[in-house]
């Protein structure tokens, strides 16, 4: 059963996420949107956030268009190929 409440655009979109790391070192990485909707997103990492951590996120929708948003991180789960998935809910967010 589906739980989501808005529908998702599954795609991977390249992005650029600013944070900090679960032991609180800041850093920037170049990665991608697996799939994102007006409420929310995922995303991998290769490093591991903390759930309830914010994250900044550029993410290209085309070669003009992109989107800025500022995010909570909601779930973090270990992948196996030893990357991190990441679901964050958006808080506020700006096109440009």
């Amino acid at each position: 059963m589906e739980r989501r409440s808005k529908p998702r655009i599954t795609g991977r979109f390249p992005a650029h996420v600013r944070g900090k790391e679960i032991n609180g070192q800041k850093f920037k990485e170049d990665t991608r949107i697996e799939n994102l909707s007006v409420t929310g997103g995922y995303l991998h990492l290769s490093r591991e956030v903390q759930q309830g951590a914010g994250l900044f996120v550029v993410i290209w929708l085309s070669g003009s268009a992109g989107l800025a948003l500022r995010g909570i991180v909601q779930r973090v789960q270990a992948l196996p190929n030893g990357k991190w998935g990441v679901s964050i809910m958006i808080k506020r967010y700006r096109l440009f």
